[in-house]
């Protein structure tokens, strides 16, 4: 793997991040490919959606949260293919929700990564079982 390669990897993830942070839309659409799915279990079903969904959650005006933390775990790459692990955190009124993202990336004959599919796994800790804990 080359090492402009990890860099336009990363780049292309903290755009991402960046995006969702500040609900900057036009970073989020720079790092998404326009057929890119995301995946998750729901009800104990999996359930996809496309990309205009976090383009939706991203527009809405209600407490979606702050991102608190957030760092690549693991990047792996062959050739035009990569996997990227992403733990991030987000704290809003009531909780504060981990996510583990796996994103798969792309890189198109542009030389641009692009993520094509994210699943992900999300844990959330209301604030007041936070409190209890504390006492």
């Amino acid at each position: 793997m080359a090492s402009n390669d990890i860099d336009s990897i990363c780049r292309t993830v903290y755009d991402y991040l960046n995006g969702l942070r500040t609900r900057n839309i036009e970073l989020l659409v720079q790092s998404w490919h326009p057929e890119a799915r995301i995946c998750y279990i729901n009800k104990d079903a999996m359930s996809s959606a496309s990309f205009s969904l976090l383009e939706s959650l991203c527009q809405q005006q209600d407490d979606l949260g702050t991102i608190t933390g957030c760092r690549i775990v693991h990047l792996d790459c062959t050739g035009s293919v990569a996997v990227v692990k992403v733990e991030l955190s987000i704290e809003n009124s009531q909780a504060i929700t981990n996510y583990t993202d796996y994103l798969t990336m792309m890189k198109f004959s542009y030389e641009k990564w692009l993520i094509v599919n994210k699943s992900f796994h999300a844990e959330r800790i209301k604030k007041e079982l936070i409190s209890k804990r504390g006492n």
